[in-house]
């Protein structure tokens, strides 16, 4: 996966454990698509500074990861959640109840999606 996507995806789920200065550099850099130059612009600060910023964000990002495991475990749910989805899907139901309760297992499902988001 490309590196700005899943420090994207990590800044979801831990940006709040950052400092205010790596999260907005974080944010510059993976969001705004910015490069290091215009991250120390827009932070007033050098390239070398943007850099050092974005890597130890990166890092602590990473390291949360490897302790917490949140965004592994939001992966492998929402696959789960998917397939539990796609079988249902296939299901034909012989009578209206058994339809109905496929139905409700499909929105069940989509509401455990949403409640992660």
């Amino acid at each position: 996966m490309e590196r700005r996507v899943e420090l994207g995806w990590l800044s979801d789920f831990y940006a709040p454990l950052l400092t205010a200065r790596q999260r907005e550099a974080l944010r510059l850099y993976c969001e705004d698509d910015m490069t290091l130059q215009e991250v120390a612009d827009a932070l007033g600060m050098t390239r070398q500074g943007a850099h050092e910023a974005v890597k130890a964000a990166e890092a602590q990002l990473r390291d949360y990861e490897k302790a917490l495991g949140l965004l592994a475990r939001y992966r492998a749910m929402t696959g789960e959640v998917a397939a539990c989805r796609e079988i249902l899907s296939s299901i034909s139901g012989r009578d209206e109840a058994d339809r109905e309760a496929l139905r409700q297992a499909l929105e069940t499902l989509n509401h455990i999606l949403n409640i992660e988001r």
